[in-house]
């Protein structure tokens, strides 16, 4: 979900976004978070079956263990939190309790409060905290979080800007979540029948729970990252098909409605791995200036680490910034912005072994592409581009692209591997001698340059060099 402001209905407005947005960017920032305090408070039904209720040291130990790992992970070190637990018996039954009338659940705690809203949680003290993070447990359900500021009334005073997060956290035995983190994946032939009709599997050594994908999503637009990591729909070309308008055309929903499905901010929950695309790591400040190649004239040899090495100093990114002007799409799209392109090396490694599954092995085997945008230091955006276009035509109306659920989207399938070329003739640049070698990086080829009477597009490398000469 996105960043929202909990304060107002219209929370998702335009001005509410880009406030939120630069507040985190100025208060929020990689060096301001090193060791953010965090309040977790724990809220059931007086009337909870104790079965369904976490234990205090259950629940500190899942933040101070998972979550405190997948943070450390994420970052390479960089964000880490300090957490103090608060546990709530609600003043009302689970059949007083209706989760319908607000989507967000610290709407719903406030208003079906008979004192006005008023959270009666001894010594929870709202300002000495960066954040708040509230969980509903005890078979206590509600809806999907989101992360914002909301107004609180918390031990008889009142706090008119609350940075809150809440989520509906079950105990592990609940029917309702799966007991650890599942990942989605078809069978390979299998035919396919939309994003979420696919199988599931789960990795249990990595401690996360059915509920922290969304937790650990909205978390990340808490500390700073106001966009989802998105998709861009391709056909033949990979920045010239259909971007995925998940509602009406404008400048504000070119977002596609999450779709990297290989970071954790493209989904809720995600769905093929966790880390972030490199470019929000870089702009939440987590990749070191040795750890970066900047692409200003043509290269070979270029060569990338993981980019979930935890090593520190090696390449994890590479960075080309479009030239103003070079890049252009009709409008509504804004040509304006600062647009670049970030290449990145996947492994299965850590959070994000389940890259290893042979449904998305291929990933493992080449670069990762992602169109940024970003305005200054606050509004951004990414789209991962898709280096094996499939050929189908998605559907389309006059005013909302809907793809059709019976065509797989190729979405699990991104990357520019070994044997092809990515050339854009609009920007004048190629991609190709792809070399992949597991754990030990990927090496590949720049070329800066039009190349004459050729279209934008992949290309079989050989037939590439034929075409244009070596």
């Amino acid at each position: 979900m996105k960043t929202i402001d909990l304060t107002s209905k219209k929370f998702r407005g335009l001005a509410a976004r880009i406030v939120l947005g630069i507040l985190l960017a100025l208060c929020c920032s990689s060096a301001a978070i090193a060791k953010e305090k965090v309040a977790i408070l724990y809220v059931y039904p007086q009337d909870a079956k104790p079965e369904l209720v976490h234990s205090p040291s259950d629940l500190e130990r899942h933040f101070r263990g998972p979550i405190k790992n997948f943070w450390r992970e994420q970052s390479y070190g960089k964000y880490d939190y300090e957490a103090s637990f608060f546990y709530w018996k609600y003043p009302l039954s689970s059949a007083q309790t209706d989760a319908k009338n607000d989507h967000y659940v610290v709407d719903m705690l406030k208003n079906q409060l008979p004192d006005g809203g008023n959270f009666t949680v001894p010594g929870y003290v709202p300002s000495e905290y960066s954040k708040t993070i509230i969980l509903l447990g005890g078979g206590f359900l509600g809806f999907g979080g989101g992360m914002g500021s909301t107004a609180l009334k918390v031990n008889g005073v009142d706090y008119p800007k609350v940075h809150v997060g809440s989520f509906t956290y079950l105990n592990k035995n609940s029917q309702f979540f799966s007991k650890n983190f599942r990942f989605g994946y078809y069978r390979p032939g299998a035919e396919f029948k939309g994003k979420g009709n696919g199988e599931e599997t789960g990795y249990p050594e990595l401690g996360l729970t059915g509920e922290d994908g969304i937790l650990l999503h909205e978390w990340g637009h808490g500390i700073g990252l106001s966009s989802h990591a998105s998709y861009w729909r391709s056909e033949t070309e990979p920045l010239y098909g259909e971007i995925y308008w998940s509602k009406e055309r404008s400048f504000w929903n070119q977002e596609s409605g999450y779709g990297n499905y290989f970071d954790i901010m493209g989904s809720s929950p995600p769905k093929y791995a966790l880390h972030m695309n490199a470019f929000y790591k870089d702009f939440m400040g987590w990749l070191e200036p040795s750890e970066k190649v900047t692409i200003t004239e043509s290269q070979t040899g270029v060569k990338l680490m993981p980019l979930q090495s935890q090593e520190q100093g090696v390449k994890k990114a590479a960075i080309y910034k479009i030239p103003a002007g070079k890049f252009s799409r009709p409008a509504p799209f804004d040509n304006n912005l600062e647009y670049a392109l970030y290449f990145e090396y996947r492994q299965p490694m850590g959070f994000d072994k389940h890259l290893g599954h042979e449904y998305l092995k291929s990933n493992t085997e080449g670069l990762m592409i992602n169109l940024t945008r970003r305005q200054g230091s606050v509004f951004v955006a990414a789209w991962l581009l898709d280096m094996s276009p499939d050929g189908i035509v998605y559907d389309k109306a006059p005013s909302v692209v809907n793809p059709g659920s019976a065509n797989e989207d190729d979405h699990h399938e991104a990357t520019l591997n070994a044997g092809k070329t990515f050339y854009d003739d609009q920007i004048g640049i190629t991609i190709t001698n792809v070399r992949a070698d597991g754990a030990n990086g990927v090496t590949f080829d720049v070329q800066l340059g039009k190349k004459s009477g050729l279209a934008s597009g992949v290309y079989d490398t050989a037939d590439f060099v034929q075409r244009t000469g070596p």
